[in-house]
């Protein structure tokens, strides 16, 4: 009778029979199947150089290729239609100030002002109800105009009828009441001025010969006030702004044209001769002009046969406005 194997050793035997058989499947399949290693490709670097040069580096092939270029631009330039130049606005007219406009020269100069330029005009006064003068001279009443003070109106400085005043400028002037003597009171200054603010009517103190109860006050109750012609003019100097340029045009009598007249402040050219020197003394950003009028005509046509020592006030006007670009003017021309 023959013993069969144990159970355990009939499994451990068809264990082994298993792994053999696996083995021998895993070496038939390495053997079979074969890895083919990519190679190592590395980007290229794109490279940039001129088609002309050779030799990137060579000064005179890139001067070659600078000068091609600008050949080409400018044919194509050539082949583009005109354009026509960009239509900027121009630029707004400078504001006028003028001192002393209620008198013979100033409300003249500002009629002349309005009617011959574009630009705003203050009229500066010291009394605004005896501005008279200017009213009737810058033409305010020729038909229902109504000249009137900066602050009787917040959109218009007067009234007037279109179709009588329409070329008169009324609508670019501003009439301003001020203490030429209190630099408190003065409006900053534009780059234009015009100096016609003076004390006296002719060689006479404006208190007496116009019997101005405002000036003859002033003159009384404040007499250390000040002269209108030195520290009215220092006043303005010194309100204008640095490095903003400023011209000032001041009409003056030639000397020996009216007599001369004594006042507690000095005599009447002795006064004017301290206003030149104020005049030269401003800073360099200042710029100063000084016309020298003979006697004025009040007429406004030409003062022919009167002489050498006459000039009608609206050539005197005209020199005066046009004095820009001057130091110093004496007339007649």
């Amino acid at each position: 009778m023959t013993r069969s194997p144990p159970a355990s050793t009939r499994l451990l035997t068809l264990s082994l029979i298993s792994l053999l058989i696996v083995l021998i499947l895993l070496s038939h399949s390495v053997h079979s199947f074969h890895i083919t290693p990519k190679p190592n490709i590395s980007p290229k670097r794109a490279r940039v150089s001129l088609e002309s040069s050779k030799e990137p580096d060579d000064p005179s092939s890139l001067l070659a290729e600078a000068q091609r270029l600008r050949d080409a631009a400018a044919q194509l330039k050539s082949t583009l239609p005109d354009r026509p130049p960009p239509d900027y606005p121009p630029p707004p007219p400078p504001s006028i100030q003028v001192y002393g406009s209620n008198g013979l020269l100033g409300s003249a100069l500002t009629r002349h002002l309005l009617r011959t330029t574009k630009s705003p005009v203050t009229a500066l006064v010291h009394d605004y109800s005896r501005t008279s003068k200017l009213s009737l001279t810058v033409g305010a009443e020729d038909g229902k105009g109504e000249i009137q003070a900066a602050w009787k109106s917040l959109d218009q400085s007067m009234s007037f009828d279109p179709s009588v005043q329409s070329s008169y400028g009324l609508d670019r002037l501003t009439v301003l009441e001020t203490e030429i003597l209190d630099p408190q009171q003065l409006p900053p200054p534009t780059s234009l001025i015009y100096f016609c603010a003076t004390d006296f009517s002719g060689s006479t103190p404006r208190s007496l010969s116009k019997l101005s109860v405002g000036l003859l006050f002033r003159s009384i109750s404040r007499p250390l006030k000040g002269r209108c012609e030195i520290e009215g003019l220092k006043n303005i100097i010194d309100k204008c702004p640095k490095d903003n340029t400023v011209t000032i045009i001041v009409p003056t009598p030639k000397q020996g044209v009216f007599m001369d007249f004594m006042t507690p402040f000095g005599d009447f050219y002795g006064i004017k001769k301290l206003q030149q020197e104020v005049l030269k003394s401003v800073r360099s950003d200042i710029k100063t002009v000084v016309v020298e009028l003979p006697r004025v005509d009040v007429l406004r046509e030409t003062s022919s046969g009167k002489g050498a020592e006459w000039i009608s006030v609206d050539d005197a006007v005209r020199v005066i406005a046009e004095a820009v670009e001057d130091q110093v003017v004496t007339l007649p021309l």
